[in-house]
């Protein structure tokens, strides 16, 4: 009730907050009345948006040798009806891994909080945009490690991926093998050399280094 007359061109206002308890379209009615006058209804529609988004976090080498980097590729993408603020991915668990770097877009600001990784998106994300993160990490050891990541906004409630990465562990056995263990002089000397690849990847570059070979010269090898 107001707590005056109002007077002829004289206007009076209030204002009414509600908490909105469910998405959709909702009508508010008012009804207003006087001592000297009928009634007036009027309403309004207020509608309330749905924020909403999901996250991937793709492993961009699911299978790395020990000693190279594992890379991550986390992509959130803006499925709901409203902008998202203070979009925040943080590296919850990333066991058997040591973060190195990040691919520094501009789009995000890095820090170091609660000895975890976090990562603050410059700005909102808009309805229907997707923002993207590459994070690279050093390989510890072999085995596999499963890395957890946890997305917040001030829109939603946090959502929790992980994946799993698998360190292969790299190995080999050489052989030297003399085939002509008992030769006069002026005769050649053979040998037979076998690499053979006991690990658990694949073995580039393999090269070998005759590093020492007194009393014999160097003459031919048979590539086969």
């Amino acid at each position: 009730s107001l707590n005056y007359a109002l007077s002829p061109n004289q206007y009076a206002a209030f204002k009414v907050l509600f908490n909105t308890t469910a998405y959709g379209n909702f009508t508010n009615v008012v009804v207003v009345k006087t001592n000297e006058t009928g009634n007036k209804t009027v309403n309004n529609t207020t509608t309330v948006l749905k924020p909403g988004f999901v996250v991937e976090k793709v492993t961009l080498t699911p299978e790395v040798v020990l000693g190279s980097q594992a890379v991550f590729n986390i992509v959130v993408r803006n499925i709901g009806e409203t902008e998202l603020t203070n979009v925040t991915v943080i590296e919850d668990s990333y066991d058997g891994l040591v973060y190195d770097s990040f691919d520094d877009n501009g789009y995000w600001t890095h820090a170091f909080v609660d000895g975890k990784n976090v990562w603050t998106l410059n700005g909102a994300l808009p309805v229907g945009e997707l923002i993207g993160l590459k994070v690279f990490f050093n390989t510890t050891r072999e085995g596999n490690f499963t890395n957890i990541i946890v997305v917040k906004t001030n829109e939603t409630d946090n959502k929790t991926v992980n994946n799993t990465t698998t360190v292969l562990k790299p190995d080999f056995i050489v052989e030297k093998i003399t085939l002509t263990k008992y030769l006069q002089l002026g005769q050649k000397a053979v040998f037979e050399i076998v690499v053979h690849n006991v690990g658990e990847s694949a073995l580039d570059d393999v090269i070998i280094i005759e590093d020492q070979y007194d009393g014999l010269i160097y003459d031919s090898s048979v590539d086969n």
